[in-house]
């Protein structure tokens, strides 16, 4: 087999399914976390601090949270599960990751004190990071896709001012692009020219769905991902 041909496969890795959800269905919160926790700690911490800010169980919440080694803080988002019908749900199934759009741009490299501004459908969202270079608050206010362009500025003003002041402003105009695997376990966006990476674990903590189910799809990704490089390698 020509070396053409099998580079072509290798450069054929599979590109993972994914369901972003509108980040306007989720309310989000930045909650410190304990010096020094490790990553089963902090999802402990989350669950406590779900129970105070949601209206609702946590058995009824679909939730996930942003968190990196040796933060003092942690980004819990959170959606009621009756938000999604059980078509909806039952579309998921088969998917690798499932979460709010947001978090495609949670590990963007960013200057303290950027925000980001992006429209999804018929809402606009704004995510900022803060002083210490993490995201701290994500705010989505509804907009409607026949707005003109004096109120989509209007609205932009509004989250600015909500958010408390930006030092950067970054308005996207298409929003991060899933791309091939080529690292067992990790999820790569493009925006623009700046390539995302969500290793694991940290896209497993914002994927919303179930623990059990992440851990069943988890064993199904990296089987399928085996098999693919030993049809490779056997090519």
């Amino acid at each position: 087999m020509s070396a053409s041909l099998l580079e072509s496969l290798r450069s054929a890795a599979p590109v993972p399914r994914i369901v972003l959800l509108p980040d306007s269905c989720f309310f989000v919160r930045s909650i410190p976390v304990a010096e020094l926790a490790d990553a089963a700690a902090v999802e402990a911490q989350v669950e406590l601090a779900l129970e105070t800010l949601s209206p609702f169980p946590v058995a009824q919440l679909l939730h996930g949270f942003h968190w990196v080694p040796g933060s003092p803080k942690a980004l819990v988002f959170a959606a009621y599960r009756r938000r999604f019908s059980s078509d909806e749900v039952e579309a998921w199934s088969g998917a690798d990751w499932v979460a709010p759009t947001f978090c495609t741009l949670l590990a963007r490299q960013s200057q303290p004190g950027t925000t980001l501004l992006y429209v999804q459908g018929d809402a606009m969202t704004a995510l900022h990071w803060g002083a210490d270079s993490l995201p701290e608050k994500v705010l989505s206010r509804p907009l409607s896709p026949e707005a003109t362009e004096a109120q989509r500025q209007a609205l932009t003003d509004e989250l600015l001012r909500e958010i408390g002041g930006s030092r950067h402003v970054v308005n996207l105009e298409s929003l991060p692009v899933i791309q091939p695997i080529k690292q067992q376990g990790e999820l790569v966006f493009l925006e623009g020219t700046q390539r995302i990476s969500l290793p694991e674990p940290l896209n497993t903590r914002h994927d919303i769905r179930p623990g059990e189910t992440l851990d069943a799809l988890g064993r199904a990704r990296r089987n399928n991902l085996l098999l693919w490089r030993c049809a490779c390698g056997l090519v």
